[in-house]
């Protein structure tokens, strides 16, 4: 049996992140044992942290690796796509952004109601995308 102290803990990484404190809970997770750290949700908190710090490599390889998973998985890889794809607009990448948003969508299909009300996407993007991806 694996004894953590609290501090040292998924629940208080968690708490970390809810209280904007990113850096720090990012810390503690990469001293999580393992299996604490691959569970999915640690992959969950790893991909809200990095998602956080810009750190967008690491949070597309962990947003890709929850996409398929539980509710909670998709949930998380579907926001971490979205902020993916607002990302990769504002570096002028439009057919990445699509592709990210595409993704986003495959991993939770009522994201489209979140795209279309995110201005980090500028209005003529929000409408394209709205019609493109209309859920059924």
């Amino acid at each position: 049996m694996n004894h953590l102290s609290p501090q040292l803990s998924l629940p208080y990484v968690i708490e970390l992140l809810e209280l904007g404190m990113v850096r720090e809970a990012l810390s503690l997770i990469q001293k999580l044992p393992p299996d604490v750290r691959e569970s999915s949700p640690g992959r969950r908190a790893e991909l809200q942290a990095t998602t956080s710090l810009g750190l967008w490599q690491r949070a597309l390889k962990l947003a890709w690796s929850l996409r398929l998973g539980s509710t909670n998985d998709r949930n998380a890889a579907a926001h971490a796509f979205q902020t993916l794809s607002a990302e990769a607009f504002k570096r002028g990448k439009e057919m990445e952004a699509l592709k990210l948003a595409n993704a986003s969508l495959q991993a939770r299909p009522e994201q489209i109601d979140d795209f279309v009300l995110d201005e980090r996407f500028p209005e003529r993007f929000r409408a394209r995308f709205g019609l493109k991806f209309q859920p059924f």
